[in-house]
């Protein structure tokens, strides 16, 4: 992520998410797990989303992580009855709670990868929480970025594989940019 921020050429801001986890969440009615996962402050605004309520996660969130979440529009609707005043309510999720800041738009679904897919097929987590820095959360394996206009993808991998080279120093691993519209 450093290393794209701070050199790259053609490539815009990256926006990182975290795996799929499932939290344990009483519910009055019963006990279930709900999807959640956790974004870094820059991903929506990468990936060009606006909140259909509220907002959504900025460096104020990263930087206290823990504390806000962002509801996807089906779980406001689902678990919260459509409240009109969610955006500033405290709810419980897991043992933890978290400030809603905002609810994300009708009908989107987080692009990820078939990888990713095989193991979490929804795209459709009910909470999004902030994550912390990259620095201290290294966990953040899928990323977003945005190609600056005139670039082509091709160009942008091969920008991404000279930055990355050195850190993938005996290891098989690459990254491979793709489409989100790909993706979904």
């Amino acid at each position: 992520l450093r290393a794209i921020n701070d050199f790259h050429r053609g490539l815009g801001e990256v926006g990182l998410r975290g795996p799929t986890s499932f939290t344990y969440q009483p519910d009055p009615d019963e006990v279930r797990d709900v999807e959640t996962l956790a974004v870094t402050g820059a991903y929506f605004r990468v990936l060009g989303v606006r909140a259909a309520r509220g907002r959504l996660f900025d460096d104020r969130d990263t930087a206290d992580a823990g504390r806000t979440a962002v509801l996807t529009y089906e779980s406001w609707q689902n678990r919260f009855g459509g409240d009109e005043q969610i955006v500033g309510r405290t709810v419980q999720l897991g043992t933890e709670t978290r400030v809603v800041i905002g609810v994300l738009p009708r009908g989107f679904i987080l692009p990820t990868t078939s990888l990713r897919r095989l193991y979490y097929p929804t795209g459709r987590p009910q909470y999004i929480t902030a994550a912390p820095p990259p620095a201290r959360l290294p966990f953040l394996d899928e990323a977003v970025v945005r190609l600056e206009p005139g670039i082509t993808r091709e160009q942008a991998q091969a920008e991404i594989d000279t930055l990355l080279a050195p850190l993938r120093a005996g290891r098989d691993e690459r990254v491979v940019l793709e489409s989100p519209r790909a993706v979904l």
